[in-house]
């Protein structure tokens, strides 16, 4: 009896072999019928798709452990289709900022830079784009408004110059600009009240003379507001700032003297109101 179980139990096993084998078998070919009636995304490119039903067999990745390397390799394309489809698409976009740059559109030029900025794989792309459209944005309203430039309105130039800024807080040229356009106002500024620094020099000089240092002061930086290079005002305020701190100096030195003198006056006159320690 021991040895008829025994061999009904080889029998079973048998069996049970042999229907795995055969449902392994049918689950394979199941499978491969399945990826072969995949064909036509694969000729459509339709990737996502693909990989949409290729996922589904996965429960079926020990009759076919194809279908792992499989959806590594659908997964791939697809990522790469995606890559190719945002790069036609930005560069698309580019497109449409450069024909708004050319149109002298600006502020929709930038406004539009900024929407593609997310969908641009490469921010470099972005960057100079940016750059070219305040670039530009600039030398437009510097030649439109070249009349301006070279007028001596120099209030209206500052406020100009502070408005382009707004554009481009980093420009370089802007700041050269503004900064030149400063030197020349304080020049013509400069020009226009020679004859007053001149008096005003000869005025100082004879201040100094009369030893009225705290007028030399004033009167040496209304100078110095109009001509900061100056040096002859520079020289005269150095000067009267030097005399009346040694004059203060001196003057806080004689009240301590003072004060000194009038408390030993006072306690040789009434020692016993002082307190020995």
């Amino acid at each position: 009896l021991q040895q008829k179980e025994l061999i009904t139990l080889a029998n079973l096993i048998r069996l049970k072999n042999k229907i795995e084998k055969a449902v392994h078998a049918i689950n394979r070919k199941a499978v491969k019928d399945d990826l072969k009636a995949l064909d036509p995304l694969w000729k459509e490119e339709k990737y996502e798709e693909l990989l949409s039903h290729i996922k589904k067999l996965m429960p079926y990745v020990n009759d076919y452990p194809e279908l792992t390397s499989l959806i590594k390799k659908v997964e791939k394309l697809y990522i790469e289709q995606v890559a190719k489809q945002q790069q036609a698409m930005w560069q698309e976009e580019v497109k449409k900022v450069e024909k708004l740059i050319a149109e002298k559109q600006f502020p929709l030029a930038l406004e539009n830079t900024e929407k593609i900025r997310k969908y641009l794989l490469d921010q470099e792309v972005y960057h100079n784009l940016i750059v070219k459209i305040k670039g530009q944005w600039i030398e437009d309203e510097l030649h439109k408004n070249s009349a301006l430039l070279g007028s001596n309105k120099y209030e209206d130039i500052f406020l100009f110059y502070q408005t382009l800024l707004q554009i481009d807080p980093t420009s370089r040229k802007l700041k050269d600009l503004f900064a030149a356009a400063k030197k020349k106002s304080q020049q013509a500024n400069i020009e226009e009240k020679r004859d007053f620094i001149f008096k005003g020099i000869e005025e100082i000089r004879t201040l100094a003379q009369l030893r009225k240092y705290d007028k030399v002061t004033l009167a040496a930086e209304e100078i110095l507001a109009i001509d900061p290079l100056n040096d002859e005002a520079k020289k005269f305020l150095k000067h009267a700032k030097k005399v009346l701190n040694k004059q203060r100096d001196e003057a806080v030195i004689k009240q301590m003297q003072d004060a000194q003198a009038e408390n030993l006056k006072a306690y040789q006159q009434n020692k016993d109101d002082y307190i020995k320690i």
